[in-house]
C-alpha cells in the first residue's frame, strides 16, 4: 500500500526505518519477507525455450531432493526463504523459494505471483518461472539466479556513462513491459530496485523482477487500488478511492528511471526535500521540467520521450511498444557524450541509497552478516545520515536523509524513530546509540 507507514520496530532506528511500506525502505524490506525474490533474476534461457513455464503439480515430497541440490541462503522472511541451488540435470544455477504450507498468510499471493509468472514466460528481460511444484510440506518456485545486482549500483561502478549507453538499457526495460503488457500483466510496481542485472559479465543485460503487486489486464475493465511506490506512481493511480487507471502506469514510472538515469535527480524531488504530500501534488500537476544544468548536455530526442513517458494524461502517454520505435530508444538519436555531471549526481544519489539497503540488511538480516560487517554496515550508513559530520544525528539530518532514499516520513514517525534510537535522552542518536540500538 502506498505509504501505509508504521514504526512498529523495537530493535532500534534502522529497523524502526525499515517498516516503512514505501520507498526505498519498502521494497528492501520486501525482498527480506517475500525471500528475496529480487535476487532472482534471469539468465539467458537457451534457445528453443518453451513457451509456457514447466508446472509440476502433485510432485510429491521427493521432487527438490531428487531435482535439486541446495546451497546456502540467499534470502530469508517470516515466510519462507530462497536458497541458490543447482538443477541436478543440467548443473543450471537457479534460485529456489520454498515457503512452508503452515505459511498460510503468504500462501494465496505466492500463488497469485506464480500464475502471472507463468503467464510472463519466456523473455530475456523478466524474471522467468522455470519450475513450479510441492512438496508434503512446502510450495516451491524455481527461478534463475541473479548475480548482477541492481542496475543503478552497476551503472555509478562504470565510473561515466553516456545516452547511448542509457538509451540500450531502457530499450531492454521497455521490451519487457512491452511484452508484460502482450501477455496481459501489469507491473504496477517498477523503481530502480527492480530492475536487476543477470551476471557481474555485463552492464545491459537487464531484468526486471518482483511481481508481487502485479495484476492481470482485463479487456476493458480498468486496474484498481493504491499500490507501489509514491515517487514512481503515476498520477491515476494517486487519484480515487480506489483509484482506477490503466497498464500505461507501468511507461510513467519507466519514465521516472529514465529521467534519473540520465539527470541524476528524482523529477518530483530534485532537492531531496519533499515528503509524500509534496511529490503526490507535483506528481498530479505535472510539475516536473528540465530545470539542472545537466540536461544542457541531453539531446532534445531523449527529452522528448521523457515528456511522452511522463504525460500527465495516460491518453497522451506513449505505449511502450511505441516507444520501441522512438528513435532515441533506437539508439538513432542517442548521443554517445560522457554524462559526466549527470553520472556524479546519480553517484550520489545512489550512495545513499546503498548505505540504507545495507544498514537494512544488517538491522534485519541477522543470521547472514557477521557482527564486524553488521557493525561496519551500520556505521556507513550512520556517517552519511550525520551530513555535518558532529557525531550525532539531528530531526533535520533524519529527515534528509530519509528523503534522498525514498523512504519519507511524517514529524511524528521522525520523532517515534529518534525516540527509539535516543538512549540517553540528549534529543540526538550518537554513532555508538545507532549502532547498539540495531546490533
Amino acid at each position: 500500500m502506498l505509504r501505509a507507514v508504521t514504526c512498529a520496530s523495537r530493535r532500534g532506528l534502522a529497523r524502526g526505518l525499515a517498516a516503512f511500506a514505501g520507498g526505498a525502505a519498502c521494497s528492501l524490506l520486501a525482498r527480506e519477507e517475500r525471500g528475496a525474490q529480487c535476487l532472482s533474476v534471469l539468465s539467458a534461457a537457451p534457445k528453443g525455450a518453451p513457451k509456457d513455464a514447466p508446472v509440476t503439480k502433485g510432485a510429491g515430497t521427493d521432487a527438490l531432493a531428487s531435482r535439486y541440490v541446495l546451497h546456502e541462503v540467499l534470502g530469508r522472511g517470516r515466510f519462507g526463504v530462497v536458497h541458490r541451488g543447482t538443477l541436478k540435470a543440467t548443473g543450471e544455477q537457479v534460485a529456489i523459494k520454498i515457503l512452508p504450507k503452515s505459511s498460510s498468510a503468504a500462501a494465496a499471493p505466492l500463488l497469485d505471483e506464480a500464475e502471472l509468472m507463468r503467464a510472463l514466460f519466456w523473455h530475456p528481460h523478466v524474471v522467468n518461472l522455470l519450475d513450479s511444484f510441492e512438496t508434503a510440506e512446502s510450495l516451491v518456485l524455481v527461478m534463475d539466479l541473479c548475480s548482477g545486482g541492481e542496475l543503478f549500483d552497476r551503472v555509478v561502478a562504470m565510473g561515466s556513462y553516456t545516452e547511448a549507453d542509457a538509451s540500450e538499457v531502457m530499450r531492454y526495460v521497455m521490451s519487457a513491459i512491452a511484452h508484460c503488457h502482450s501477455r496481459g500483466v501489469a507491473h504496477r510496481d517498477l523503481k530502480p530496485e527492480n530492475i536487476m542485472l543477470a551476471s557481474q559479465d555485463t552492464a545491459v543485460d537487464v531484468r526486471i523482477c518482483d511481481f508481487g503487486l502485479a495484476q492481470h489486464i482485463e479487456p476493458g475493465k480498468p486496474l484498481r487500488g493504491k499500490v507501489g511506490t509514491v515517487g514512481y506512481a503515476a498520477p491515476e493511480m494517486l487519484r480515487g478511492d480506489p483509484p482506477t487507471y490503466s497498464p500505461r502506469v507501468d511507461e510513467y514510472a519507466v519514465g521516472v528511471i529514465l529521467f534519473i538515469l540520465l539527470g541524476g535527480y528524482h523529477p518530483f524531488d530534485p532537492d531531496c526535500a519533499a515528503d509524500d504530500e509534496t511529490i503526490t501534488r507535483r506528481v498530479k500537476r505535472g510539475q516536473w521540467g528540465f530545470h539542472d544544468d545537466s540536461w544542457k548536455s541531453i539531446s532534445e530526442s531523449a527529452k522528448g520521450l521523457l515528456r511522452k513517458l511522463l504525460a500527465a494524461d495516460p491518453k497522451d502517454r506513449i505505449s511502450a511498444a511505441d516507444a520501441l520505435e522512438h528513435p532515441w530508444l533506437r539508439g538513432d538519436a542517442a548521443s554517445d557524450k560522457p554524462l559526466l555531471k549527470s553520472a556524479a549526481r546519480l553517484a550520489e544519489y545512489n550512495e545513499a541509497r546503498g548505505a540504507w539497503r545495507e544498514a537494512t540488511r544488517a538491522a534485519i538480516n541477522r543470521e547472514g552478516l557477521s557482527t564486524a560487517d553488521r557493525r561496519s554496515a551500520l556505521a556507513a550508513a550512520f556517517r552519511l545520515i550525520d551530513a555535518n559530520g558532529d557525531g550525532q544525528i539531528c530531526r533535520k539530518e533524519l529527515t534528509v536523509f530519509l528523503n534522498r532514499v525514498e523512504a519519507r516520513a511524517s514529524p511524528a514517525e521522525i520523532d517515534k524513530m529518534l525516540s527509539q534510537g535516543d538512549i540517553d535522552g540528549d534529543g540526538l542518536i550518537s554513532e555508538a546509540e545507532f549502532i547498539a540500538m540495531n546490533l
